[in-house]
């Protein structure tokens, strides 16, 4: 290139028409390479089905699923399944795929092969394709049917088999969830019986079995007192009746005079004043309705009856006696009534000791649940630390029990086949024109790319090009004056030889032209 040359667009149409043969050279070349190639290449085709991801036709709020990934997670979870020895094999025995191959290749590289012409693709929403690739059409149909049909059945096991093992798995949970609350139970009942009375639930009733014992020992003791003051009464009335019988067997047997019966009536009034001193004493303590009061007036009234009867009974005896006629033997009153205070002596004795008894029962027994009641803080203590155990276990096996029944619902619905299932949107279809190669785009390519060869090669030639080829390149590289110019002149030969390249390239260019369109006319058909 001339140092400081411009071109113009005069100058760039010249430079082309000089190197045209150049420029179609490449082209031509290129143009039959490719035409030689698609020839050669198979066409490849692409079935292709579309699937659609239908949702649980259950609520989700009645009826959670126990499968929450995503559709794309179980699209590449399904997809490295699918896409194993185990599952593409039996396709490619059964469809006899690439027979050639597997006779010179192992199955290996044969089902690696297979892989690498599935392809799955996510489109927009809850949708996926799954497509094959096969030389020929009626097969890369079947086979996107077969794989698509293999996503439909893995998805609805998948789907299964995850419900199932969240409801085994619930199920394991729940056993031993049910086994350690059941020995906590146990030891709680076992805590229960070793402290039975103690617990803090038997607080209250403890309590008021102490106030019932308080009551019935203060009961007892104001029974036994009352019982210990009517001993004391009966056994002096038995020490004064002793006194008058004494007195008695000294005078004369005869009933003529009435010092016994004095005596007897004596001792009877004296026991009779006894005991109204002993009722008015409990009626300044107790109240006219209390039980004892009511005993004391009875005992007062069957002493004054008591009375009554022996003053009547000394009566008559002295009327009907002889003043002259012999005694007659005979048991005296003084003899009777000492005869029944011994017998009531002995009786209030004897109930005494029956009360004293019941007295230290009760007392044994106040001490026990009192000592219970002292207990309860402690057992309170342990009670809730047992109990806040029991509890834990008891929310946690309520928990697991709620999710084991809705994990069993879930894979009904899965067995059912009612929850999320793929279905065929867009079956595969066989396909009437190849995927590729994209014959016109490589022709279109190749012819293109000729072109830029040959371009790039006269850009290269006139940059290593300082020939002058006109006036203006003479003025602008010599800045002289241009005085004359001669033409070109060629001989016989250079014309022989010039036509002879014309020619030639000419059929070369038109021999390839026909070859290309030959090629393209033979595919295109």
């Amino acid at each position: 290139m001339l140092p400081g040359k411009r071109y113009t667009i005069d100058d760039v149409t010249r430079i082309a028409w000089r190197g045209k043969w150049i420029i179609l050279a490449p082209a031509i070349v290129t143009s039959v390479l490719a035409a030689t190639y698609l020839r050669f290449v198979p066409d490849v085709y692409r079935a292709e089905t579309t699937i659609l991801v239908v949702a649980q036709r259950i609520p989700g709020d009645i009826v959670r699923s126990t499968v929450t990934s995503s559709v794309q997670d179980r699209l590449r979870s399904i997809s490295q399944q699918i896409l194993s020895r185990t599952r593409l094999e039996p396709i490619v025995l059964d469809l006899n795929l690439y027979p050639e191959r597997r006779q010179k290749e192992p199955m290996e590289d044969t089902i690696a092969y297979m892989r690498d012409q599935v392809d799955v693709q996510t489109l927009r929403g809850d949708a996926f394709s799954v497509g094959f690739y096969s030389e020929s059409p009626v097969l890369a149909q079947q086979v996107a049917e077969r794989v698509a049909s293999l996503f439909i059945d893995e998805n609805l096991r998948d789907r299964e088999r995850q419900a199932e093992g969240t409801s085994q798995f619930l199920e394991s949970e729940l056993n031993e969830a049910r086994q350690k609350l059941i020995e906590h139970e146990k030891r709680l009942e076992a805590y229960r019986l070793r402290h039975a009375g103690e617990l803090p639930t038997q607080a209250a009733s403890n309590f008021q079995a102490v106030q019932t014992l308080q009551m019935e020992a203060q009961g007892l003791n104001d029974s036994l007192e009352r019982d210990r003051d009517r001993r004391l009464v009966l056994e002096r009335a038995l020490t004064d009746l002793s006194t008058t019988g004494t007195t008695d067997t000294t005078a004369t047997t005869t009933r003529a005079t009435t010092p016994a019966d004095t005596a007897a009536q004596g001792s009877a009034a004296a026991e009779l004043a006894t005991a109204r001193e002993s009722l008015r004493a409990l009626k300044t303590r107790l109240t006219p309705e209390h039980p004892d009061v009511q005993r004391g007036e009875r005992i007062v009234a069957e002493l004054e009856r008591k009375a009554q009867a022996e003053q009547n009974a000394m009566a008559a005896a002295a009327a009907g006696a002889s003043p002259s006629g012999p005694a007659t033997p005979a048991i005296s009153p003084a003899e009777r009534r000492a005869r029944d205070l011994r017998a009531e002596l002995a009786t209030v004795t004897a109930a005494i000791r029956t009360k004293e008894t019941r007295l230290a029962q009760v007392q044994d027994n106040l001490a026990t649940y009192r000592s219970r009641l002292d207990a309860v803080p402690v057992r309170e203590s342990e009670m809730t630390e047992l109990m806040r155990d029991y509890g834990t276990l008891q929310t946690g096996y309520q928990s697991l029990l709620a999710k084991r029944q809705e994990a069993e619902i879930a894979s009904n619905v899965e067995r059912r086949q009612v929850g999320e299932q793929f279905r065929v949107l867009d079956p595969a279809r066989r396909p009437e024109r190849p995927y590729s190669p994209n014959r016109p785009l490589v022709q279109a390519i190749g012819t293109l790319a000729g072109f830029a060869i040959g371009i790039g090669i006269i850009l290269l030639m006139e940059v290593r090009d300082r020939t002058l080829h006109k006036e203006s390149d003479v003025l602008e590289a010599l800045n002289l004056p241009v005085l004359a110019t001669v033409p070109r002149m060629r001989n016989a030969d250079e014309r022989r030889r010039h036509l002879r390249q014309v020619i030639g390239l000419s059929s070369a260019a038109v021999a390839g032209i026909a070859v290309a369109v030959a090629i393209a006319w033979s595919w295109l058909r």
